[in-house]
């Protein structure tokens, strides 16, 4: 159970860290 936690969690931050450059890449597009 462990395992399958920190897995998911990792999954958590990759899409925490996608979401932030996705906004930026907005952002600098002027939107």
């Amino acid at each position: 159970m462990q395992q399958a936690y920190n897995h998911l969690s990792q999954e958590l931050k990759a899409t925490k860290r996608a979401h932030r450059l996705f906004l930026s890449v907005l952002e600098d597009m002027g939107g």
